[in-house]
């Protein structure tokens, strides 16, 4: 029996967007398809891709900003398949808060690195009269486990959820008050990429990646048992109807065929424009 080919493959945060990896890992399909996958645990996405362009990962599940941040500095990374490819977070707030208006003045958890929250917040507050950088006091969360506990103590007043947490947090007692999945806006927000000098070096190890990503969807869509094992390893989810309420979410924007959103890159790229003219002359669809 020939041996394993390594690889590793990052993951930056506790959200179910990482569960096709988790479960092509916790199924044995990367070792089927000849590859000895660390799956691993780089918090932020600032972080994994500094760790993709320096080779100490060579794969990674991560959203589109800081992916386009590390491009339009030399970077060269690319999508191989899309993932979580709508915005899907949502506000959840301590109860006594019931509109987006009484946010002003509060304490708001928040990440290390910006990305995708700073966008987001802006899309969700703004129809309200909320800036976020002006209006809400950032109060930083080690990750979203720390954010429920922060909720539950009062030493923060809202915060920006991700599945499992979302249901975690109103288990908690707290209040959803706004949900992006409501609006079905169009995001890169998760999806393997890698360096394209490292695909085109490796086209083999990129093929078998891919196809084990796109088997850990189909096992996952497929073997309720398997994932809900999976959230209670990865995503650190106790409570078995908040593992279920996160698979019945997850298997719902989970695609068979994973293509990246051609609108929802160019919505990020638009978005990196405001700061960086030169996000405004890339195009999504170069090979």
């Amino acid at each position: 029996m020939s041996s394993l080919i390594p690889v590793r493959i990052a993951y930056a945060a506790l959200g179910s967007g990482s569960a096709p990896v988790w479960t092509a890992k916790e199924a044995g399909i990367f070792a089927d398809e000849g590859l000895d996958a660390e799956v691993t645990l780089v918090r932020g996405s600032g972080h994994v891709t500094q760790a993709l362009m320096s080779n100490r990962v060579q794969f990674a599940n991560i959203a589109a900003p800081l992916v386009v941040a590390a491009n339009l500095k030399g970077g060269d990374l690319v999508y191989l398949a899309g993932g979580v490819n709508w915005l899907i977070q949502s506000i959840i707030a301590r109860r006594e808060i019931r509109s987006a208006a009484q946010l002003r003045g509060r304490n708001f958890g928040s990440g290390h690195s910006g990305g995708v929250d700073n966008f987001l917040l802006d899309v969700l507050l703004k129809p309200h009269g909320i800036s976020p950088a002006t209006d809400l006091k950032r109060v930083i969360i080690d990750d979203q486990p720390d954010a429920v506990a922060k909720l539950d103590s009062g030493d923060i007043d809202a915060a920006l959820f991700s599945p499992p947490y979302c249901f975690a947090a109103v288990k908690h007692g707290h209040d959803a008050l706004i949900d992006a999945g409501d609006f079905r806006i169009d995001y890169q927000l998760g999806g393997i990429v890698a360096r394209r000098s490292y695909v085109e070096q490796n086209p083999e190890i990129a093929r078998r990646v891919m196809r084990a990503y796109v088997r850990g969807i189909h096992r996952y869509k497929t073997d309720l048992d398997l994932a809900l094992g999976v959230f209670k390893k990865y995503s650190l989810v106790e409570d078995a109807q908040v593992a279920r309420q996160c698979y019945d979410t997850a298997n719902r924007y989970f695609q068979r065929k994973p293509y990246p959103t051609v609108p929802g890159l160019y919505r990020v790229l638009a978005e990196a424009a405001k700061n960086d003219q030169s996000a405004g002359r890339l195009r999504v669809e170069e090979r």
